[in-house]
């Protein structure tokens, strides 16, 4: 699908990466504007793997909470401060600091 904000044809996938660094899960091809929330709700085997009390790792933009907390997942996302707020308080910062920290693991997986 073509970006006209990237210039070029672009297209995306869900990949899952276990806490150990192994790619677990690769989703089926998207054209580029797909949602990640689209692209994960559609990716049934991907789900069906999923059991309460596990936890998956999101970029911030990544809206699909609600439909991981009925199924009893948790979603470990960033912080933002969004417009309502100046800045992070002390804990959020140190919390989406680990996160960091952990997700640098994860784009090392992907490349």
């Amino acid at each position: 699908m073509y970006s006209n904000y990237k210039h070029h044809n672009t297209f995306k996938f869900l990949v899952g990466v276990s806490p150990s660094g192994y790619v677990a899960f690769i989703s089926e091809m998207w054209g580029g504007r797909a949602s990640d929330k689209h692209i994960t709700l559609l990716s049934k085997d991907l789900l069906e793997r999923l059991e309460p009390g596990d936890a998956i790792m999101a970029d911030r933009g990544f809206m699909i909470g609600k439909e991981l907390e009925a199924k009893g997942i948790e979603l470990i996302t960033p912080s933002f401060r969004g417009a309502h707020r100046a800045q992070l308080t002390a804990e959020e910062v140190h919390r989406t600091r680990r996160i960091a920290e952990a997700r640098i693991h994860v784009e090392r997986a992907i490349g």
